[in-house]
This record gives structure tokens, sequence and C-alpha cells, in this order.
């Protein structure tokens, strides 16, 4: 058993990489930086490729902190779970690109420890903060 929220993603940059490639976005001319992941299947995935047919990898990571670090210092775009995005004040989500579905965050409980009341109520308290977040979640803040 468990408790599960709903999540999405998006694609994020540094307001100054915005604002310098700004044309390169709007008319797909010209390359736009991708800060990609290890484990992605391809170099920059479809969704990005299909809406920023110009974008080219510009280095690899494995984790989404550092990606984070990477969008800010302007390196690239990348996508980036709304929670990181939106909550980052130096980041904005890149005009012309949408939210798509990201893999729900679930606090698991096994069965041998449902009836321990710390962790109940650790469980308890945990779920009811990331409802109380869900429009972070996904992407609804402004």
């Amino acid at each position: 058993g468990g408790v599960g929220v709903d999540q999405k993603r998006g694609i994020y940059a540094s307001k100054g990489f915005v604002a310098t490639y700004q044309q390169q976005l709007e008319t797909g001319q010209g390359a736009v930086p991708v800060i990609g992941f290890s484990h992605w299947s391809e170099p920059i995935l479809r969704d990005i490729r299909q809406r920023f047919p110009n974008a080219k990898r510009a280095t690899t990571c494995d984790d989404h902190f550092v990606a984070q670090t990477l969008v800010r210092a302007g390196h690239g775009m990348t996508r980036l779970p709304c929670y990181i995005g939106e909550s980052d004040p130096e980041m904005m989500r890149v005009p012309g690109s949408e939210l798509t579905e990201y893999a729900p965050i679930w606090v698991l409980i096994h069965p041998d420890a449902r009836a321990n009341q710390r962790i109940a109520a650790f469980v308890s308290f945990i779920a009811r903060r990331f409802r109380q977040r869900q429009a972070l979640f996904l992407g609804q803040t402004s």
C-alpha cells in the first residue's frame, strides 16, 4: 500500500537563455543547446525534437539537480519535473513547450510496518504535505 501524488514535467531554461535564444526557439533556425540525461534513449528526446527541431545536445548528466545547476548557468534547456522548474526563480518554462505526464511520487509502506504508529504518523504527514503542493507538482503555479 501507499500514497501517490501525480506530477508533470516541462522543458525549462534560465531566463537569460530564453532571451539569448529567443529567435532560435521561435523560428527553429540555428542550434539550441539541450542538457541531456544519460538514461535518455536518444541524444534529444522526441518530444523536445518535435517542438524544437534545431535542438542539439550540449552535455549529458545523470541527476536532476546537476541538470538544474547547468540550466541555471545557461548551458542549455532540459526536461525537468515541474516541482524543480517552477520553484526555481532563475528558471522558466521554455515558451512554446508543453507539460507532459511524469511518474507519480509515491510513499510506499511495507505491509509489516503499517501497524507502527510512528510510521503511520509520518506517512499521514508526508502525504498531506504532497497533496498541499499538488499544484507545484502539476506545474500550475504562476
